[in-house]
């Protein structure tokens, strides 16, 4: 067994994880979901040294789905499962599952958190299922973990033109008026303060993990494969409104990110 370019080609996950596949999920309440499309895969896969409790070796495939009964209800879906540690695909299987070990994407945590907390489930996408379950025998590590993750498509604008984008794009360029930015800001110091609160923060903790819908007046915060724990509620500045480019600083000088800066935002452009 030679390194794959995809590790969801390999023994029953080539057949599993494809489009028009209908998956059971479990939890937190029995569900069917039909994959749609795959859209990317993720190849984390390491050297026995490197791996630790919190980033073990691993592969994920984000995919589009939508409810079995209701073509029309779409949703994302991610699939994580254990991967041999590098330079070891050749051992024999039983010896690859010596290395299996269980493991709760970081993912998983944050929309558990997420949906269990009556300050953010409204401003965070649901988790509609998911499902923990251990690698077959013909499978990459047998006993191997593979966790199923299905989560809620936010309505409206992303602030970004993309999840690897930090530009501003669709904050700037959409076509909103003063009027409707200085709400998003309004939003946006508030429900920061809530995901601080909440200790869950996306990483990247940038614009591009923003969504604005105009007819509920919501800003969501999305992108939680990755997050990193916010220990400590900060003091709110204006300093995350440029930080976060809703609002543009011209020049150099009495810049925000100057220790001496004197929180002067007269000058900024809103």
């Amino acid at each position: 067994m030679s390194t794959p370019k995809s590790w969801f080609n390999q023994g029953s996950m080539s057949q599993l994880f494809q489009p028009g596949k209908v998956l059971h999920l479990s939890h937190p309440q029995e569900g069917k979901w039909r994959i749609d499309e795959i859209i990317k895969e993720y190849n984390k896969q390491r050297a026995q040294q490197h791996v630790k409790k919190d980033a073990p070796s691993y592969a994920a495939i984000k995919l589009s789905c939508s409810r079995a009964d209701d073509p029309n209800f779409h949703a994302m879906m991610r699939v994580y499962i254990q991967i041999p540690y590098k330079n070891t695909e050749l051992e024999e299987p039983k010896d690859r599952a010596k290395q299996a070990i269980e493991f709760k994407p970081k993912e998983l945590q944050a929309f558990q958190i997420l949906s269990n907390d009556s300050t953010t489930c409204d401003i965070t996408p649901a988790l509609l299922g998911y499902q923990e379950s251990k690698q077959e025998a013909s499978d990459i590590v047998q006993g191997g973990f593979l966790t199923i993750v299905v989560w809620q498509i936010v309505p409206g604008l992303r602030l970004a033109d993309s999840s690897e984008s930090q530009e501003p794009v669709g904050f700037w360029e959409s076509g909103l008026d003063l009027e409707e930015r200085n709400l998003i800001r309004a939003q946006f110091k508030e429900t920061i303060q809530i995901m601080q609160k909440a200790g869950v923060e996306p990483d990247p903790f940038c614009v591009s993990n923003l969504v604005w819908h105009a007819e509920s007046k919501t800003l969501f915060w999305i992108g939680f494969r990755e997050w990193g724990s916010s220990t400590a509620q900060l003091p709110w500045s204006e300093f995350w409104w440029y930080y976060f480019k809703l609002a543009q600083v011209d020049g150099f000088e009495n810049h925000p990110l100057d220790d001496e800066w004197d929180g002067d935002t007269s000058k900024w452009y809103w």
